[in-house]
């Protein structure tokens, strides 16, 4: 029997995958097979605003860069909300949990200096210092 391991070297050999490549969508890869780096490993990121284009592409940053996870939600174990001024500015709902929470949040410019310097980076210059209204308090929780 072959084995996985054993198919995937013959086509790195038969140059059918890039050297980079661990396997066709399995469950390490990134959708296009290539294996994400662990530059953000073990960190939960959770996103608010729609940062002037496709989300997705946020998402796909987030996981060719190592998270560990990306919550639907803002709680105790979110570690990074990422977020534009739109959704600072207004206070949505992300904002609101993340002061209460304490998660730090950080703009996009910290994923691409993270992505361009192919490590972790200091988040402190990319952190939004966020004061919330008195208006916009969540009863909820």
């Amino acid at each position: 029997l072959r084995t996985m391991a054993d198919s995937i070297c013959l086509k790195r050999k038969l140059k059918l995958l890039p050297a980079n490549c661990i396997n066709e969508g399995g469950p390490n890869s990134v959708g296009d097979g290539h294996v994400p780096s662990k530059i953000l490993k073990d960190l939960v990121f959770a996103i608010t605003g729609n940062f002037g284009k496709d989300r997705d592409s946020v998402f796909t940053m987030i996981k060719e860069l190592g998270a560990g996870d990306i919550s639907p939600t803002v709680h105790k174990r979110v570690d990074f909300l990422l977020a534009d001024d739109d959704a600072v500015s207004s206070e949505t709902k992300h904002i609101r949990k993340a002061v209460k929470y304490g998660v730090q949040v950080v703009s996009l410019k910290y994923l691409e200096e993270c992505k361009d310097k192919n490590m972790r980076v200091d988040p402190a210059p990319y952190l939004y210092h966020v004061t919330l209204s008195r208006r916009k308090e969540d009863p909820a929780d």
